[in-house]
């Protein structure tokens, strides 16, 4: 299975995408509004490893 077909996305959107972050780079950093509207939806008490659970629980729905 293709990327995009797995990030359900067409070829030519892809590509779009890649090459205009090949033009204008520093639009790449910007947040979408998606993410902004969830940004502190959650707070997280002090000590959660939550980018290692994120990666362990890649790995566990990549090899199960």
């Amino acid at each position: 299975m293709t990327f995009a077909k797995k990030k359900k996305i067409s070829l030519s959107k892809l590509i779009e995408s890649y090459l205009g972050l090949l033009i204008d780079p520093k639009d790449n950093k910007d947040i979408s509004p998606l993410v902004k509207s969830l940004s502190g939806v959650i707070n997280l008490p002090k000590g959660v490893g939550y980018k290692k659970d994120y990666i362990k629980s890649q790995t566990i729905e990549a090899h199960p």
